[in-house]
């Protein structure tokens, strides 16, 4: 089952959006993408994470105070953040 977002909060608690929700067959989405992904197959829910991914990065850099590298800089830092398999390179299109 392909995880395309996990958060887990201090208290150890997991939110994640997975196959569960993007081959749903009801209406009803509890996870943590909110509906986007719901019922849309793995595709799709591939392109609207990505999508998200990239508007949270925005959003964070508008909001933040410090200096510290956020965006481009993460994946250099933490070379194993990323699944490579999910998150291309930028030239590559799908």
């Amino acid at each position: 089952m392909t995880t395309l977002i996990a958060i887990t909060n201090i208290a150890g608690l997991r939110r994640q959006c997975h196959a569960e929700c993007y081959s749903a067959k009801g209406n009803h989405c509890t996870c943590i993408c909110r509906g986007v992904n719901h019922g849309v197959g793995l595709h799709q829910a591939l392109l609207n994470t990505r999508q998200m991914h990239a508007q949270w990065l925005a959003a964070a850099e508008a909001e933040r105070t410090d200096d510290l590298p956020l965006s481009a800089d993460v994946p250099a830092l933490l070379p194993n953040a990323r699944q490579t398999d999910l998150w291309p390179p930028q030239d590559l299109v799908i």
